[in-house]
């Protein structure tokens, strides 16, 4: 698992790296060409409702500022200029002594004839090879600024020459704000992501050093806590054997109460144990074999006869139950599942009630229930029981002691053998416990 870890991380940031700068590759291609669309397709809007006379009759001198149809133009032109936020001029170019000029644009820098000497190929190519194709271009520069401009050609419907080319600049800093804040999103994204791997990836080092701590360090202060306490139980049942004439009342009391706590504390230590060495076992680890449900069923009730008879519990097998409901699994773990199961049921089962042990077959799993009329659980308590170290309220004062390690005993073992575990509840009605294993 170690060297999986070693070479895993670096492999997955590295993957994600690479998607990151495929996708901010991808996104800031889309973004530039959705910009240019768009300028484009408002340019030819413009264009369309151009009227050919209008432009015809300019002659890009100073005579057309009190031209009507300069006038128009003008007037319609810095309209769209206002309603649009991101373009900066709308303006129509003529070309004559192979040099653009200004006939009409919606910024005041720019008077009729005004030359236009920073004009770019999209401005002079219309007019000296009649290309009608229409074009953004830029980003360029000129005297005013840093610009994307949609040019469309304006064509004489009668001779099919261009007389001018209308075009609508959009600031470069808006051009590139737009791109940069979508292309940010995957970079940012990939970032994140990876900085979560980083620290997912020092998080399970330190998880891998605290467990291997934990093994070490578990038995070591089991053993160290058994001893003592094997030994005070050993010396309070000989007080209470062999000096019993010598002692009160109230000390015999005492005496037992500490001879129980200690067997109390030696089975939660064992518990710990147990626990632990199982958390240690890998499911490749385990050695499984054909298991016959019923016969191990069997087997598990003969030591629960005593309390059945006392609490005058019924153990039902369900006739779903069958000798040929066999299962691939370890034998003493998968029997200490089903111990731990069942001795649930009948410890928290009501007197004179029934505890019933069947399965469900379907095509993927085998799913074993154990059902109960005891006391219930309640729904908030139904997930953390399987946690470890947590009692319901109403189970302690059914029993005082307890570790409530024996359900997560149970969900690492069937979480060993692919299974999981569940159970549905209601209080003061009874439970079911539910193992889902998968058929092989």
């Amino acid at each position: 698992m170690n060297k999986l870890y070693s070479w895993y991380y670096p492999i997955v940031i590295i993957i994600i790296a690479f998607i990151g700068a495929a996708f901010t590759v991808y996104t800031y291609v889309k973004m530039t060409s959705s910009i240019k669309s768009s300028l484009m397709e408002r340019a030819d809007v413009v264009a369309q409702v151009l009227e050919y006379d209008q432009i015809a009759s300019l002659t890009g001198t100073k005579e057309d500022l009190t031209d009507p149809n300069y006038l128009s133009l003008k007037e319609r032109f810095t309209k769209i200029r206002a309603l649009s936020g991101d373009i900066r001029s709308v303006y129509l170019v003529g070309y004559r002594d192979d040099v653009p000029f200004f006939l009409v644009n919606s910024e005041e820098y720019s008077p009729p004839g005004q030359i236009y000497y920073e004009a770019g190929a999209g401005f002079r190519k219309p007019f000296l090879h009649n290309d009608q194709t229409k074009v953004v271009e830029g980003v360029y520069a000129d005297r005013w600024g840093t610009w994307l401009s949609a040019l469309i050609p304006i064509v004489n419907s009668e001779n099919d020459r261009i007389v001018a080319v209308m075009g609508i600049d959009m600031s470069a800093r808006t051009y590139y704000k737009t791109i940069f804040m979508y292309s940010a999103l995957p970079v940012i994204a990939t970032i994140f992501i990876i900085i979560l791997i980083i620290v997912g990836h020092i998080i399970r080092k330190k998880e891998r050093v605290l467990l291997e701590f934990k093994t070490e360090f578990v038995p070591i202060i089991v053993h160290e806590i058994r001893t003592p306490l094997t030994g005070i139980s050993l010396t309070a049942e000989s007080l209470l054997n062999y000096s019993s004439d010598n002692l009160l009342q109230d000390q015999k009391k005492d005496i037992q109460m500490i001879k129980e706590s200690c067997q109390n504390l030696l089975t939660m230590v064992g518990s710990l144990l147990d626990l632990s060495s199982i958390e240690e076992v890998a499911s490749e680890d385990i050695l499984k074999q054909q298991v016959v449900v019923l016969d191990l069923l069997h087997e598990i009730v003969k030591n629960f006869e005593l309390c059945l008879q006392e609490k005058n519990i019924a153990l039902i097998f369900d006739p779903s139950l069958t000798n040929d409901v066999v299962v691939l699994a370890d034998r003493e773990r998968f029997k200490r599942m089903f111990d731990n199961l069942i001795s649930n049921a009948i410890k928290y089962s009501k007197q004179h009630s029934a505890v019933t042990i069947g399965c469900d077959l379907n095509e993927q799993n085998i799913v074993f229930w154990i059902k109960d009329q005891g006391i219930g659980i309640h729904p908030k308590d139904q997930v953390r029981i399987f946690r470890g170290f947590y009692r319901t309220e109403n189970a302690k004062r059914i029993e005082k002691h307890g570790t409530g390690l024996g359900l997560r005993y149970v969900k690492h073992i069937s979480e060993l053998h692919g299974g999981r575990i569940w159970c549905e509840s209601k209080e003061n009605e009874g439970s079911t416990f539910f193992v889902a294993l998968p058929r092989h």
